[in-house]
């Protein structure tokens, strides 16, 4: 069996979300720069605690396994909608969100310290594959997955 996890969120029940990937850097340099991505699409965000019930549930399902499994939040969510919530959060101005390519040059040209701008070690990666796979780009079928996870069933359609 081979299983594909796309975006893993915090959790469920603490919010805890692993500070040293591209969305926390995201969110951070975001903040310190006082700006923030106007990004278009759908994200799709699974909880950790879903996802490790998930995996628990695949691995000892009484049924033939299928040969791949994803594990992907199958409701996904407009960034729009997000946006409006991350830059009301971190205090950032409506008109303060930019154009992608023009955050991106933002990060990039910043000069401060790299924890208040950790997403310049990442600017390769937001030029060449956050776009396709964190904003609707890329979309894991999920429908065998639900079929032996009553965890990921519940989580949407």
């Amino acid at each position: 069996m081979t299983v594909r996890i796309a975006q893993i969120s915090g959790s469920t029940t603490t919010g805890y979300w692993n500070p040293v990937e591209h969305l926390a850097f995201l969110i951070k340099s975001s903040q310190s720069l006082k700006g923030l991505p106007d990004l278009q699409g759908s994200l799709s965000w699974c909880p950790v605690d879903d996802v490790a019930a998930t995996l628990g549930e695949l691995l000892v399902s009484d049924t033939k396994p299928y040969a791949i499994y994803h594990i992907e939040n199958p409701s996904r969510q407009p960034w729009a909608e997000m946006t409006a919530i991350l830059a009301d959060a971190l205090n950032i101005p409506r008109n303060q969100i930019i154009p992608f390519n023009d955050w991106v040059e933002r990060v990039r040209n910043h000069n401060g310290p790299i924890a208040e701008n950790p997403a310049k070690n990442l600017v390769g990666f937001f030029d060449e594959h956050f776009i396709r796979m964190s904003c609707g780009g890329l979309v894991l079928d999920t429908v065998q997955t639900r079929e032996h996870s009553a965890t990921l069933r519940k989580r949407g359609p």
